[in-house]
């Protein structure tokens, strides 16, 4: 066989990779069936001969750079015969490919699925959707195609693709039995009398859900070794923790960076960090602050809360950030106590932020002068649980929204340091600092531009509504009797003061002078935590009445949560 494999024109292959080489041919209706083995070479000529087919065109492809590189003819004979201009084939028990691709055999993970079919009364305790699954498993690594004659929950029956076209009498038949939910097999004919059973490039039953299900863990476990990979493991970081607050603070002066730890442990508690360019600008933005906590996603968890404020461009502001254990009230507390002490003193604020409960007993308690905005979305999504207890509440002091109704900003905060919650604390910190610094940078370059009195966003709504006062009647007083618009604009929306608010800059923090093993008393330890059971959730969970997609009635014709069976509207 090595001898007839020879005359393929093997010299014309030398520049390809051996590894990428792929061989396939197509009989009857089915294309592109693999050669990977012996079987699957003894297979072809069987199937050729008992369809009657005398010639078989077999394409040598290219597989890592997709393309073809020639297509042989050969006929399968019984005996060699060269001498007719043919190219032909002994089938033997050498092994084929081998020759041409030298790699080594790996088990794959559907190596095993070829024994789930194995006689009648098999038992599947996982009821129809077991027997669905191992049928379609069993399908796909046997090569062949299927269609279900029955399928509910008492009762399934499959039938090959061919039964009607070729008479083919493969089939299997499980029904559920009495006083059990379990299913057993109760007739089935494995031999396909279709003519061929072969693997093919593609299969429809193997579903992107059966993939996912194959490869999801593998998956996972590949994104966090990477990760590894580029930024270090998680508990390496929390060791030189110490010694980039202490940098951080020399680079950066009149920066407010707290670290606490247990100092029997020397374990990691919480982590406060406000930098002086961010607590210096945002004095010149509106006494607004966003308040809102997202989960980590690293190893250790924990919680990101965040302090953000908005210019007067209306673009986000961050203030200022903590690292904690979890969004309670005691961190709540500890919080907003290190953003009272980098405010100016006796500046009216308004915060607004969800209705987490530890939130507001903290800010009751730290900030009690201050008034509280709820974002207007929850307080919608919630109104059916507090509607008895607002409906005749009476508030002293509203406080100035400046018309923001939702916390949209701080939400955007949390997307926008979205794939920074991946990373080991260290990293993540400054990774959040380099944001922190672009954006400065970015704003001052941007404002640097601008041309008009007013921020670009602001004069734009100003012009907005001058436009929707065209009709109103003007009665003239005289050549100097006239108002300036932008006397009656708030100072905050000046293009002036958001220069000013951007004015100071973050600097970098080197870290060529960081020690590779930091000392004994710098050396920090990660926090405890108990690792929750099941898979890593990484998407918070929706609010009430939070990303609800309508559909359309075929019953009614209308709009709702609603369909056909559920439909309660009268026709």
């Amino acid at each position: 066989m090595i001898s007839a494999l020879s005359s393929i024109k093997y010299a014309q292959w030398s520049d390809l990779d051996p590894d990428s080489i792929i061989l396939n041919y197509s009989l009857n209706d089915t294309e592109h069936i693999i050669l990977d083995n012996d079987d699957d070479l003894t297979t072809m000529f069987q199937n050729a001969e008992h369809a009657g087919i005398d010639d078989i065109i077999i394409t040598v492809r290219d597989g890592a750079k997709f393309f073809m590189v020639e297509a042989v003819k050969f006929t399968p004979t019984a005996k060699s015969d060269t001498g007719k201009g043919k190219q032909t084939m002994i089938v033997d028990d050498d092994d084929v490919i081998p020759s041409f691709c030298s790699h080594k055999k790996v088990k794959l993970l559907s190596s095993d699925w070829s024994d789930g079919i194995t006689a009648v009364g098999q038992r599947f305790e996982g009821g129809a959707s077991d027997f669905k699954n191992v049928l379609r498993k069993f399908a796909i690594e046997r090569g062949f195609e299927y269609t279900l004659s029955k399928n509910d929950k008492v009762r399934v029956t499959a039938q090959c693709k061919y039964r009607t076209v070729k008479k083919c009498m493969w089939h299997v038949h499980a029904r559920i039995m009495p006083g059990n939910e379990y299913f057993h097999i109760l007739a089935m004919d494995l031999a396909h009398t279709c003519g061929f059973v072969v693997r093919t490039l593609t299969n429809p039953h193997a579903t992107a859900e059966l993939v996912a299900d194959l490869v999801g863990d593998d998956a996972w476990w590949g994104i966090e070794k990477a990760r590894g990979l580029m930024f270090g493991d998680f508990v390496k970081p929390f060791s030189r923790l110490k010694w980039y607050v202490g940098a951080a603070k020399s680079m950066n002066p009149g920066c407010r960076i707290d670290l606490e730890s247990d100092k029997e442990t020397k374990r990691f508690k919480r982590l406060f960090v406000a930098f002086g360019a961010c607590v210096q600008g945002f004095n010149r933005c509106r006494p607004l602050i966003f308040l809102d906590a997202a989960h980590l996603k690293g190893r250790y968890r924990g919680t990101i809360m965040a302090a953000t404020g908005k210019n007067g461009n209306q673009g986000i502001f961050p203030i200022c950030f903590a690292i904690v254990d979890g969004e309670t009230y005691e961190n709540w507390c500890w919080f907003l106590e290190h953003l009272r002490s980098i405010l100016v003193p006796g500046r009216g604020i308004t915060f607004i932020s969800d209705r987490h409960m530890g939130l507001l007993m903290a800010r009751r308690d730290i900030f009690p002068e201050s008034s509280h905005g709820y974002c207007l979305l929850h307080l919608k999504r919630n109104l059916r649980d507090h509607l008895k207890e607002t409906t005749r509440a009476y508030r002293e002091r509203v406080g100035q929204r400046y018309g923001e109704m939702t916390s949209n900003v701080a939400e955007s905060f949390n997307a926008w340091i979205e794939a920074e919650r991946h990373l080991p604390i260290t990293i993540l910190v400054d990774e959040v600092r380099k944001k922190f610094m672009n954006l400065m940078s970015e704003r001052r370059e941007e404002a640097s531009k601008w041309g008009c009195q007013i921020c670009p966003e602001m004069d734009k709504r100003m012009r907005a509504s001058f436009n929707e006062s065209r009709t109103w009647v003007v009665s003239a007083a005289g050549d100097g009797v006239y108002k300036d618009m932008t006397e009656y604009v708030d100072p905050y929306y000046f293009s002036q003061i958001f220069r000013a608010s951007y004015s100071n800059s973050i600097h970098p923090i080197p870290t060529v002078w960081m020690l590779e093993h930091p000392v004994d008393e710098d050396f920090l330890l990660p926090p405890l935590c108990k690792k929750p059971p099941g898979r890593p959730k990484n998407k918070r969970i929706p609010s009430r009445r939070e990303n609800i997609t309508f559909i359309r009635c075929g019953r009614c014709n209308k709009m709702g949560k609603h369909n056909r069976q559920t439909c309660k509207y009268a026709t």
